[in-house]
């Protein structure tokens, strides 16, 4: 019997990946986004899904956690936002990191965050721009455009009813991740709590220049020279 080619992450209409942290965080994702992404999987692996699916009712299910970078990931993902290599690995990975922090002291347990899709704004952002406020600018936009927080990253928008946070709110966050990395460290990686507070601060900057960041948001070079200047405040 000639068993369908396994399907690329392209052909998914949401990330494995991205499925199972849903799962964890008992997200109500709708049976509409699962089923096309579990029907094009070999047969072995569409049963196990779907068993998890089916455990998470009983709290079968363990802790899948978006992985915490270490210190000199976090830095290389900050030199790649200005002009450094690109290392798409470790900046999708601090994004995803950055958003987890940010929805768990939020509280938003319907919301989640996608390294998948943080890794498809870094790609184009770095193919519109080598220069870094511009660079981060276009990341800014596409983590905007592509839900990079949303009940089903990518693919549904954080602007439906019970979503448990305002759009606005929402893209103030994927901002304030942008400036956050964007922040000058010192040339020895420092410590993960020291990453939070860095963060809670560029929370903190961006919600304080909400109407600055909205305007700006007209204007990829405004928001760029923004970016950089609230970070030069960190």
């Amino acid at each position: 019997m000639k068993h369908p080619p396994v399907p690329g992450p392209e052909e998914l209409a949401l990330p494995l990946r991205d499925i199972l942290r849903g799962l964890r965080q008992k997200a109500p994702l709708p049976k509409s986004l699962l089923e096309p992404a579990l029907n094009l999987l070999p047969r072995d692996i569409r049963s196990s899904l779907s068993r998890i699916v089916e455990d998470v009712a009983g709290e079968k299910i363990g802790r899948l956690r978006v992985r915490t970078p270490d210190a000199a990931s976090l830095q290389r993902a900050s030199l790649a936002l200005k002009g450094g290599p690109a290392a798409p690995a470790d900046v999708a990975g601090a994004l995803a990191w950055g958003g987890a922090v940010f929805l768990a002291e939020a509280g938003l347990s319907t919301l989640l965050v996608s390294e998948t899709v943080a890794a498809l704004c870094w790609h184009e952002a770095l193919d519109e721009s080598f220069d870094s406020p511009a660079r981060a600018a276009a990341l800014v936009l596409g983590l905007d455009r592509h839900s990079f927080i949303s009940p089903a990253p990518g693919i549904v928008s954080a602007a439906i009813p019970d979503s448990g946070m305002e759009p606005a709110h929402l893209r103030l966050a994927m901002t304030a991740l942008v400036v956050w990395l964007l922040a000058e460290r010192s040339g020895t990686p420092g410590s993960l709590s020291g990453e939070h507070e860095l963060l809670r601060i560029a929370l903190l900057l961006c919600d304080s220049s909400k109407d600055e960041i909205a305007g700006a948001f007209r204007d990829r070079e405004a928001l760029g020279s923004l970016l950089q200047q609230l970070a030069e405040r960190i």
